[in-house]
């Protein structure tokens, strides 16, 4: 009988981690802190911005290189990671900003 899996689980793709992602958020958190209290026009904008750029990374080595793993890659990897198989070493992808 195969496993089933959460929604909230997924597997990453460079360390090979299962379980939970983070949701991180861009930019910085003093940045909006001090654009809160210095300057207030700015301030609601860079929130705004901030959390129109949510991505979910992996809890262990914080890449953002995570699938499902009820995905047939994940999956995949997954059964990969049974046999002992470490991960493919992979190029990273240059993110857009």
């Amino acid at each position: 009988m195969a496993r089933r899996f959460s929604e909230e689980e997924y597997i990453c793709q460079d360390c090979g981690h299962l379980g939970r992602a983070e949701v991180t958020l861009r930019g910085s958190a003093g940045l909006e802190r001090f654009l809160w209290y210095a300057l207030l026009i700015p301030g609601p904008f860079y929130s705004w911005w901030r959390r129109r750029g949510k991505t979910l990374t992996c809890a262990k080595c914080r890449v953002g290189y995570i699938v499902p793993a009820d995905s047939k890659l994940g999956e995949v990897m997954l059964e990969n990671k049974l046999r002992g198989r470490a991960p493919a070493a992979r190029k990273p992808i240059p993110r857009r900003n």
